[in-house]
């Protein structure tokens, strides 16, 4: 069982997934993207499109889903919000440069905190994109983990969310919940 897998299955113990989960099925509705890691499909898989929240912070992550019909409108304005960003700013607080650049980094969630999620594209095989955690667009954290994995680890406690510069205290798997898309077939 790769590692990626037992993470999965925790989450799935401890986060009951969708009945029904939205858009599991299909190609992928952006063709620009390169090949990604299986981890994410596994959990797209079983998920759908949607976001994990927790409590009265409400949501932690929303994962993005490129066989949602919005994915490639958000994918795309949160791109250009980030090069933006990293222009106006500087690389002090966005030091990697924004997938299609060389060894950029692909967005694959965020949450109404301004906290992205990404993927350090920095190698052909994506089973070996690191995850990136960038807080509150001024804190970039890199980990040598599957998405899947850094999930599992930060939503149960593993990783400190103090080391992540929160004040709040770190989550208990018991208080996450899934909560399924609330979008339209069609972006606006």
């Amino acid at each position: 069982m790769k590692r990626w897998e037992r993470s999965l299955k925790e989450l799935l113990d401890a986060i009951p997934p969708p009945p029904q989960p939205r858009y599991v099925d299909g190609s992928l509705l952006d063709p620009s993207l390169p090949a990604l890691p299986e981890d994410h499909a596994a959990l797209i898989h079983a998920y759908g499109s949607g976001e994990f929240a927790y409590g009265e912070i409400g949501c932690i992550i929303e994962v993005f889903n490129p066989r949602d019909p919005w994915h490639k409108k958000v994918v795309g304005e949160s791109h250009e919000l980030l090069r933006e960003y990293r222009k106006s700013e500087g690389n002090e607080y966005m030091r990697y440069p924004v997938y299609p650049e060389r060894s950029g980094v692909l967005i694959c969630g965020w949450n109404d905190s301004r906290d992205y999620w990404f993927w350090h594209v920095n190698d052909a095989d994506s089973t070996r994109w690191p995850t990136v955690f960038y807080g509150d667009m001024q804190d970039a954290y890199e980990f040598d983990l599957p998405m899947v994995v850094f999930m599992q680890k930060l939503f149960f406690g593993e990783i400190s969310r103090r080391d992540l510069n929160f004040a709040e205290p770190n989550f208990e798997p018991k208080g996450f919940e899934f909560r399924p898309s609330w979008r339209t077939d069609e972006p606006i």
